[in-house]
């Protein structure tokens, strides 16, 4: 009997240590996931010029959309939503011959994800073009600060080979026909990645690029005025996947045009911008940023 009474206050023991525990870090959960489900979309390394201060510090005014808007202020829901209009935007620049894959089921943003094939403002699925006049001859000379899309790895699971580095290999460039169907091949490899984490997001709640992404706005908030214009700063936004997109989606904008042959509206001189976009400015705290996108147009 006594045997048996230890026996039960051992148990009760271990069942009141199992629910009374530290809460979890965010690299923890971070390390959870990656070790669960392997980051299936690694952000591009893309290139920027180191330069003065100045560069970028020129006061750039963006609308306080999150007053003007129904954007949710979960970093979560907003995170997802930013997300999936990002997948669409770069998806439409894919060729038609290449199926778009489409999010149906999304237990975790059901009711988000409803809203959103709803609005008419966020359902971006119109077909592009990009009309790069390029050639294996003359895409050696871009500057990749100007067409980061040229930093695209190539595969599916690592950051290497980008599109550069195919260009600097003679044998490896001779496999496609074209520079365009070289940068349509990094771009259909991007935008899987991108649905990969989508789909993830919807199945688990969250993904290993969204606990970077909460890292990097307590990292913000932390350095305070010191994250301020200058391109190390742009840098470190660089290594979150939203702002990684946008760099991406303001590049191909300069370059795109419609089905119908006209260059859409929002690909004009001024940097693309939507709800989304200038919400994800402000929350980053560097509406500065849009000087450093309209370089790279």
């Amino acid at each position: 009997m006594q045997t048996l009474g230890i026996i039960l206050s051992l148990i009760l023991l271990a069942s009141c240590a199992s629910r009374f525990h530290d809460p979890e870090s965010i690299s923890s959960k971070m390390a959870r996931y990656q070790s669960k489900n392997l980051n299936e979309n690694l952000v591009p390394r893309i290139y920027v010029k180191q330069t003065e201060i100045s560069k970028y510090s020129t006061t750039t005014r963006t609308p306080a959309s999150t007053e003007e808007s129904k954007l949710p202020q979960s970093n979560k829901k907003f995170y997802f939503l930013a997300l999936l209009g990002q997948y669409y935007e770069m998806a439409s620049y894919l060729p038609k011959n290449i199926k778009k894959q489409e999010i149906n089921f999304c237990p975790h943003f059901h009711s988000l994800l409803v809203d959103y094939e709803k609005s008419p403002t966020n359902n971006n699925k119109t077909t592009r073009l990009l009309s790069l006049n390029v050639s294996f001859e003359n895409i050696k000379d871009l500057d990749t600060f100007k067409y980061p899309e040229l930093n695209l790895p190539i595969s599916e699971t690592e950051l290497t080979p980008t599109i550069v580095d195919v260009l600097k290999n003679n044998e490896e460039y001779k496999k496609y026909k074209s520079a365009k169907e070289l940068i349509t091949h990094a771009m259909r490899i991007h935008t899987n990645k991108t649905f990969k984490e989508l789909k993830t997001l919807c199945e688990y709640g969250n993904s290993p690029n969204y606990y970077h992404y909460e890292n990097l706005l307590g990292h913000i908030q932390r350095k305070g005025e010191s994250f301020n214009a200058h391109s190390d700063s742009i840098q470190i936004l660089l290594k979150s996947t939203l702002f990684s997109n946008l760099t991406l989606i303001n590049s191909f904008e300069s370059s795109g045009e419609t089905t119908s042959g006209r260059v859409p509206a929002s690909a004009s001189n001024t940097v693309h911008q939507n709800q989304y976009s200038l919400e994800l400015l402000q929350r980053f705290n560097a509406p500065w940023a849009v000087n450093y996108l309209k370089e790279t147009k």
